[in-house]
C-alpha cells in the first residue's frame, strides 16, 4: 500500500479558498435597485452561500414551500435529493434580514427577485428561474 501511496499521492480537492469579505464588498458596491435581471440573478448565489447547501437544494426551492415572515423567508425541500436517504430528511433553508446593509441582505435581494419575476412566473413555483432562452432548435 505504500508503493501505492508513493506512486499516486492523494492530495486535497481544493487547496486555495477565497476570501468572502471580498465578495460582500462587490456585493456592496452596486445599490440593490439598479441591478437588472441578470444581475439579480447573479446575485443568487447569496443563497447557497448563507444556506451552506449543495446546488441541487437550491433549486429545489420552491414558492409552494416557503413561509414568509417580516423578517424570516423559510423553504421546506419536500423534494428527493441525491444525498437523501431512509430516515434522513432535508433540514429546512432559513434566510434572516440583515437590516444593517440592505444591499448585502437577502431578504432585500428575495423580495427584488419576486418583483421582477413576478410576470415572468406563471404555473411554476420554481423560486429561481432562467433569464436565457433556450436554443432556437429546441422549438417544435
Amino acid at each position: 500500500m505504500k508503493g501505492i501511496f508513493e506512486h499516486c499521492p492523494s492530495f486535497p480537492r481544493y487547496t486555495m479558498s477565497w476570501s468572502i469579505s471580498t465578495v460582500f464588498y462587490f456585493v456592496r458596491a452596486t445599490p440593490l435597485y439598479t441591478l437588472s435581471l441578470k444581475d439579480l440573478s447573479y446575485r443568487t448565489f447569496l443563497l447557497s452561500l448563507l444556506s451552506g447547501q449543495h446546488c441541487q437544494t437550491i433549486t429545489y426551492l420552491s414558492l409552494d414551500n416557503m413561509i414568509k415572515s417580516d423578517d424570516t423567508f423559510i423553504f421546506v425541500i419536500t423534494e428527493n435529493l441525491k444525498h437523501t436517504r431512509t430516515g434522513v430528511h432535508q433540514s429546512i433553508s432559513e434566510f434572516q434580514a440583515y437590516p444593517y446593509d440592505s444591499n448585502i441582505c437577502i431578504l432585500s435581494h428575495l423580495l427584488k427577485y419576486f418583483e421582477m419575476t413576478s410576470e415572468l412566473v406563471n404555473s411554476s413555483q420554481i423560486l429561481l428561474i432562467s433569464f436565457i432562452k433556450p436554443p432556437i432548435d429546441q422549438y417544435p
